[in-house]
């Protein structure tokens, strides 16, 4: 590899400049290479996510915040589609609560796709790009079932599961089928709580260096897909955190060491997904005690995400749709029955998601 060196730089009135190498490929010496004004002062995309995640904090909520503010994280199907400033909120809402809503929806099976594309490319998954939830007589899934769905997030037998998941409720049943959503990253708050806030009134100390918060977020639990010719698995820890915290140690030194804040900041991703979890042996893990605190755990979690006052009940009627991170926001449905219960849905990956985020700053920089 020959040693390549800027040997003339030229600097336009405007700003820009441009380079010719000392060096440079074969065949094409003498060409230079021009830079637009402040190329060099952009922000690190990193740095930018983070200034901008910092602009629209999360906010974890409970039921009574999100019914005190489910208007003003509503927007109509007409503004979201036409108007950029609607896209950003929805972004925004995306960002802070993890959940939006959107109003007069054409009753169009089409329509969830065009909703997923103002943000993004949709994500393919061995369902296709959109897909349908419907009871079924003869239904593989419990979601194409009528019957009550647990709390739970999607596609956890991927390594990547999607980021977004968009559901546009085409026919609803004349009774039931309430549709029930829960902040996950709000029940991990309350746990963390629970186990480094001695002013927490459920305040309980970790023992001799066990903690079922640290096996939440060390122990990972396998989820796997056996289905129509598909074989899908893939395993998660239940909470994952900045790898900048340190969770190996659950000492009781350590454990009070730890800022609490910091800790829900960090918070990346929760997996939840009763019926997709894997056979997980005793004897596969050489740790049985972090097992047996990842099972106090995740008992610990679950009550706590499904306490009455801690979910977000909601009849959707035709024509609306919920778009919410799947990576932070546990969904399920009451029982349903009479009529036609017809959901058509579609999911966005992570990587799209954040470019959109991104997108924001060029959108409020102009």
């Amino acid at each position: 590899m020959s040693h390549i060196c800027a040997k003339d730089i030229k600097i336009n009135p405007d700003g820009s400049f441009s380079v010719a190498w000392d060096g440079d490929i074969p065949r094409f010496e003498g060409h230079r290479s021009h830079f637009p004004s402040g190329f060099f002062a952009k922000k690190d995309l990193v740095a930018l996510e983070m200034s901008i995640c910092k602009k629209y904090p999360r906010i974890l909520w409970e039921r009574a915040d999100l019914d005190a503010v489910q208007h003003d994280i509503k927007v109509k199907y007409a503004e979201l589609m036409a108007d950029e400033e609607t896209l950003h909120h929805v972004t925004q809402h995306l960002l802070q609560y993890g959940i939006t809503f959107v109003s007069k929806v054409p009753s169009t099976p089409d329509a969830v796709a065009s909703i997923g594309s103002r943000i993004g490319p949709l994500k393919s998954t061995i369902y296709g790009t959109t897909w349908d939830v419907r009871s079924l007589s003869s239904a593989k899934n419990v979601a194409d079932t009528s019957s009550d769905l647990g709390f739970h997030m999607d596609l956890l037998y991927y390594k990547e599961p999607p980021r977004l998941q968009i559901l546009h409720y085409l026919r609803q049943s004349q009774r039931g089928g309430q549709s029930l959503f829960s902040d996950s990253f709000k029940a991990v708050a309350t746990l963390v709580k629970r186990y480094l806030d001695p002013d927490d009134p459920n305040f309980q100390p970790t023992l001799n260096g066990s903690s079922p918060l640290v096996a939440l977020i060390n122990f990972k639990h396998p989820f796997h897909y056996r289905n129509n010719g598909h074989w899908l698995q893939h395993e998660h820890p239940t909470v994952e955190v900045d790898s900048s915290l340190n969770f190996r140690d659950s000492s009781k030194a350590h454990m009070k060491s730890l800022d609490i804040s910091k800790i829900e900041n960090a918070l990346r991703a929760v997996r939840w997904s009763p019926p997709f979890r894997a056979p997980m042996l005793r004897q596969q893990n050489k740790k049985a005690l972090l097992l047996d605190d990842w099972i106090r755990g995740a008992r610990l979690l679950q009550q706590i995400f499904e306490r009455q006052e801690a979910v977000f009940e909601t009849r959707m009627e035709e024509g609306t749709c919920v778009i919410f991170d799947n990576r932070r926001i546990l969904h399920g449905r009451r029982e349903f029955a009479g009529g036609e219960r017809w959901l058509r849905g579609a999911y966005i990956d992570d990587d799209t998601f954040r470019q959109r985020v991104l997108k924001m700053d060029d959108y409020y920089s102009t």
